[in-house]
């Protein structure tokens, strides 16, 4: 399936008669008063343009508020299966996954006339039905086999669209989708972050894309990482907790210093594995405790739990092992005690995970934390290691106490890191079995967020080569992007980008490029002087007004005055990049003080220096160069 024009009568005040070309290989027109859909050829289609099974990549650019993200909101809210139909009137036309054209109208939009049968598309209506009261909307059919993919990056609580046949791995709807999932697999609880559930569900996906992926070369413009850093957090927290313990659980209290004591004696050692196992059971044990006495009902601490010594062990990391399970016994016997149950089990496992995976090869030379090698011949599976993962969000709710990160990675290889890594997340749901008869459109929102220029350059690129290989069973791909950015732009020839702008009322209209040039391949500067994109030339406005000022100052002060701040007023000149302004601004100075003059004014000043300079020796004070 390929979504080739959408025509919309109105979307919520924002997109009034507006029409949308997604096609490369025809242009369509409805004009609303003739209501004649017209369509014709383009000239400068090339057939696999962009190879493979990528059938079509548009380009959606435009200002801020022009209505691109509204574009995309339509087509996730509208044309996806079971989101409520087709709710607004529009003219839907596309190719199906079996070859056929189709316009889909709404029975409120006519089309009278037209060349498109010529062309060989077929003419469907669509309109809602009332039955009892209820109203229901259509939906496309030919729409069902096509599964709708949505990216974006942005993050501003945005209430996002969900279920039918969208996978939708938006940041704004995985904020709060991984921890709606992770309760219903009992794995946090529903009091937890969703900000921090997320951030361990974000890294969850990328493990699993680099299991699936690590072995192959040149996928991503940087080495698959394959290292990950776990590092024990230094809490914040522990004065508050022991303020808590001494004035509501003294039990508590005593139990709490005789661990730590125990702690201290067991890493004067003082070797890296001691140091790091101290620091890891004391970060879990402060954790656990202030959570439990600040947000949840307390423990019931009693018996042996609160006496060490009374702990099954041989020294007090084992200790603390039995101490958790004998909680969990206490526990697992009570009422009403799940989520400190479900904690419990967390810590266990993570305390597991330790013992069991963690040597001491594996702990950095301060003692701080440990690594973990993934696709490594002398690795643990990744396996064990998403289950380490499961087993620490089930063990705190608000305060997270393990830092995780990936050995030399920058923030922007790891924001590129999770794109390629949410989009194998969606591949992994698709059913081994699915045949080659459904399609797949992905929808991306400025996915070029937060992503180096030299990454902006290549995202075209890294999309087309990237998608195939996940989706290897579906017939096509369609891909159709928003964005600010030029370098997207360069990617895409014309009939493949939609140019939008806000009319005088904040409505969006289509717009184009001056003097109708060519983006394919265009230098980016090129790109930008254009007025769509840059209004008011390229400096920032911070710097045009400084010069401004500046010019403003050399015009209408007198000589004097600019004799007087010429060595600001050349500082000034000197900082400014453009040549053209930086030596313009030097001919005005020059026009309004001979150089000569300046040049004598100089020599005065370097003399009356001089003298000061003879004037202090005689006098036999230190000059200011020698102080």
């Amino acid at each position: 399936m390929e979504l080739l024009y959408l025509w919309i009568q109105d979307y919520y005040g924002v997109i009034r008669k507006q029409g949308f070309n997604f096609s490369s290989k025809y242009s369509f027109n409805y004009d609303v008063h003739l209501k004649e859909l017209s369509m014709e050829e383009n000239p400068h289609y090339i057939e696999g343009f962009f190879q493979g099974k990528i059938s079509n990549v548009t380009g959606i650019v435009g200002e801020n508020g022009s209505g691109k993200s509204t574009i995309l909101d339509f087509i996730k809210n509208e044309l996806v299966t079971d989101m409520g139909g087709v709710q607004h009137k529009a003219i839907i036309i596309l190719s199906d996954n079996i070859g056929r054209h189709l316009v889909y109208h709404h029975t409120g939009i006519a089309i009278e006339k037209g060349n498109y049968a010529e062309y060989g598309f077929q003419i469907h209506t669509y309109e809602e039905t009332q039955n009892d009261g209820i109203i229901t909307y259509p939906f496309i059919p030919e729409l069902n086999n096509c599964l709708f993919v949505f990216f974006s990056n942005v993050f501003d609580h945005r209430k996002e669209s969900e279920g039918g046949n969208l996978a939708n791995i938006s940041t704004n709807h995985l904020v709060q989708s991984d921890l709606k999932e992770d309760i219903r697999l009992n794995i946090a609880d529903p009091g937890a972050s969703e900000v921090e559930i997320h951030k361990l569900s974000e890294l969850y996906r990328q493990i699993e894309f680099i299991e699936k992926f690590y072995w192959e070369d040149n996928l991503l413009p940087f080495k698959i990482p394959n290292e990950l850093y776990v590092i024990p957090r230094r809490l914040p927290i522990e004065g508050k907790l022991i303020e808590t313990l001494k004035r509501d659980y003294p039990d508590y209290l005593n139990l709490l210093v005789n661990i730590f004591a125990a702690l201290k004696k067991e890493s004067s050692q003082r070797n890296p594995y001691n140091w790091f196992l101290n620091n890891f059971y004391r970060t879990l044990i402060i954790n656990f405790l202030y959570e439990h006495t600040h947000y949840i009902k307390a423990l019931k601490l009693k018996g042996k739990v609160l006496k060490v010594q009374r702990l099954r062990g041989r020294n007090i990391y084992y200790k603390i092992n039995s101490f958790f399970r004998s909680l969990y016994g206490q526990e697992k016997r009570g009422a009403d005690r799940e989520s400190v149950i479900r904690r419990i089990e967390g810590i266990i496992g993570i305390i597991d995970f330790i013992r069991v995976s963690v040597k001491k090869e594996d702990i950095d030379m301060e003692g701080l934390g440990f690594k973990m090698l993934l696709n490594d011949a002398s690795s643990k599976s990744p396996g064990e290691f998403k289950k380490f993962i499961a087993n620490y969000k089930r063990s705190f709710v608000f305060n997270r106490f393990l830092d995780f990160q990936w050995r030399n990675l920058s923030s922007g290889e790891n924001a590129l890191l999770n794109i390629y890594s949410r989009f194998n997340s969606v591949s992994n749901l698709i059913s081994e079995d699915k045949n080659s008869t459904y399609s797949v459109t992905v929808l991306i929102d400025e996915g070029e967020l937060y992503l180096h220029p030299q990454w902006q350059k290549s995202f075209v690129q890294i999309l087309i080569s990237f998608l195939p290989k996940l989706f290897t069973n579906c017939k096509s791909i369609q891909v159709i992007i928003t964005s600010n950015s030029p370098f997207i732009l360069s990617d895409l020839p014309r009939s493949h980008v939609i140019f939008l702008k806000k009319d005088a009322e904040g409505r969006t209209v289509v717009a184009g490029l001056e003097e109708h040039k060519q983006t394919f391949a265009a230098n980016i500067h090129t790109l930008l002087v254009d007025s769509f994109f840059m209004q008011n030339g390229l400096s920032g406005e911070f710097a045009k007004e400084k010069i401004n000022r500046l010019i403003e100052f050399i015009i209408n002060s007198s000589r004097s005055q600019l004799i007087e701040k010429r060595h600001e007023v050349e500082k000034m000149i000197n900082i400014i990049g453009e040549p053209i302004i930086r030596n313009k601004l030097l001919q005005m100075v020059k026009d309004k003080i001979p150089f000569e003059m300046m040049d004598i004014n100089r020599r005065i000043e370097e003399l009356e220096r001089q003298v000061e300079l003879l004037r202090k020796e005689k006098e036999g004070k230190p000059s200011d160069s020698d102080q």
